[in-house]
């Protein structure tokens, strides 16, 4: 006991070390408690944004379209009172104040109020925030920082919350206790086991020290503090390189429906209903989904046997990426694709950065030792058409999802390929058709990819195939079919997106690239890039 308090720290030491730990420790759980703060104030920039458009639309309309609306009104009373537009007089708070002008009754005043706030309502359903860099507002610089600063903190918050978890009470109660080393005389008058005990208590928050605390918890907090100080141009840089995360949050914090789109392809609102019901685990899931590819990947789960059909640039390859994870975790894990050679390479790398999931490429010369670790393992077993009918699957009795893309491969039933892989359907529990193209525009095709999914739907739609364009034929195919366009969902992003995907070279054309770069024969390099239909299987 006597060493201990030989090791008693200066007055002015012990007050400075315990302020310093105690003003990090306050701040680590401040911003922790906080975090919630972060997400009201997107919620309340969103509103501002949203009043603000919806006041500008309401002040471009001229007072005179009322007389279009079914109430015939002499709008130039209105005009010459101050009522130029919709806005001056939606702002009203008392519809008396119109009844007091000449020739304007009370039922009329009523009825004008009642038609600007029917739009109104109109509005708030349909109007959604759109970032347009070359036209930037208040408003939309606000809603953005708040973005920016959820997204971006979200790491460093969750490291925070782990530091705070983990050193918070025992740093508080070490403090509170190692007091009395910094008042003179509260020390003097203290019991021995008192200043041991102080003493002991400072000790310890010297090992917290030591185990780099303070080093860890100043460094996320000026992490955190960088995070909200970054300008509105960069802020703009960093949403212009990641746009599509940007709205996936905002959909997912305000509660806005950016694509809701459902009746539009003719589900059912107690199917939708249903698939809403889901929660799939997205647990390894490296992306945040949008709404509109969340609803895509609960349809797939669902329904088990679908054709997934939305328009190129969509994000149906995140979608059955989403799909996999979400059944790996229900507990099951041998996935399938089987795709064109072109992409091959473009399935594995987005497997690899959108999700944990282990990826064997069943393919080119290692492909027999690539498959025994599929069978052995599990994961995402990734193939050609061409090379299907070359892998040996008389082991693998269940496949939990098989995804075919570019299914529209597959159109001609006595083709070697189709054969092939309708064998290999035989063996899955689900099944995902992709397809970019539209196949109501195809209705051969569609009817023999159906008729893979499901034959009772296919049989439904065999007598009113003439009727492709109509609301009943969306209906009869909804359980299988789902197609979205860019005109449904993507209102708010640019018109193009532009996507790499690489594809490999076969020994002869490898050997024929290098001929040209030895030979400094660019438009050979350059022409050897748009064949890629000899592609090793």
């Amino acid at each position: 006991m006597k060493e201990i308090l030989k090791s008693k720290p200066e007055i002015e030491v012990a007050k400075l070390f315990l302020d310093e730990i105690v003003s990090v420790n306050s701040s680590v759980n401040d911003n922790v408690l906080s975090s919630k703060l972060l997400i009201e104030d997107v919620v309340k920039s969103t509103k501002q944004y949203l009043d603000a458009e919806i006041i500008n639309i309401l002040k471009g309309i001229d007072i005179s379209e009322i007389n279009n609306r079914k109430i015939k009104v002499r709008t130039s009373v209105l005009k010459n009172a101050g009522y130029k537009n919709f806005y001056q007089v939606y702002k009203l708070t008392d519809s008396n104040k119109l009844a007091k002008l000449s020739g304007i009754s009370n039922d009329t005043a009523y009825m004008i109020k009642s038609l600007i706030h029917a739009d109104v309502q109109k509005l708030k359903e349909h109007t959604t925030p759109k970032f347009d860099p070359d036209h930037k507002t208040t408003h939309s610089n606000n809603l953005l920082k708040s973005l920016f600063i959820y997204i971006n903190s979200q790491e460093i918050l969750k490291s925070l919350e782990n530091l705070n978890k983990s050193y918070y009470m025992d740093i508080k109660k070490a403090c509170y206790e190692a007091d009395i080393l910094t008042h003179k005389v509260k020390y003097f008058f203290a019991t021995r086991t008192q200043k041991v005990n102080a003493i002991q208590n400072y000790n310890r928050l010297k090992e917290i020290e030591g185990e780099n605390y303070l080093i860890e918890a100043r460094y996320l907090l000026e992490g955190l503090t960088r995070i909200k100080e970054t300008t509105t141009q960069k802020v703009w840089q960093d949403f212009q390189n990641r746009s599509p995360e940007y709205y996936a949050v905002l959909e997912k914090l305000s509660g806005l429906n950016f694509a809701n789109i459902a009746s539009k392809n003719g589900l059912q609102k107690s199917l939708v209903d249903s698939i809403n019901e889901l929660e799939p685990d997205f647990t390894g899931l490296k992306c945040t989904l949008r709404s509109y590819q969340e609803f895509g990947t609960k349809y797939i789960l669902h329904q088990g046997y679908v054709l997934l059909g939305d328009e190129m640039g969509l994000g149906k390859t995140v979608q059955a990426i989403a799909s996999m994870v979400a059944i790996r975790n229900f507990g099951e894990n041998r996935f399938l694709v089987v795709c064109p050679a072109s992409v091959l390479i473009n399935w594995c790398r987005e497997i690899v950065f959108h999700s944990d999931l282990q990826v064997h490429k069943l393919h080119g010369e290692h492909r027999e030792l690539a498959l025994n670790d599929w069978i052995t393992y599990g994961g995402v077993g990734v193939t050609t058409y061409e090379t299907l009918d070359k892998l040996d699957l008389t082991q693998v009795f269940n496949i939990s999802l098989l995804v075919a893309d570019e299914a529209h491969y597959v159109k001609n039933p006595m083709a070697e390929r189709t054969i092939n892989l309708s064998n290999v359907c035989d063996k899955a529990e689900r099944v995902l058709f992709m397809t970019g193209t539209a196949l109501e525009n195809r209705i051969g095709e569609m009817r023999y990819l159906i008729s893979l999914l499901n034959p009772e739907v296919k049989r439904e739609i065999q007598e009113i195939e003439h009727l492709s364009q109509a609301q009943i034929f969306r209906e009869k195919v909804a359980p299988v079919y789902l197609r979205r366009t860019r005109e449904d969902v993507l209102q708010e992003l640019p018109e193009l997106i532009q996507t790499d995907e690489w594809c490999e070279m076969n020994e002869e054309e490898r050997n024929s690239y290098y001929e040209s770069v030895n030979s400094e024969n660019f438009m050979a390099m350059r022409q050897l890039s748009w064949d890629v239909a000899k592609l090793e299987n």
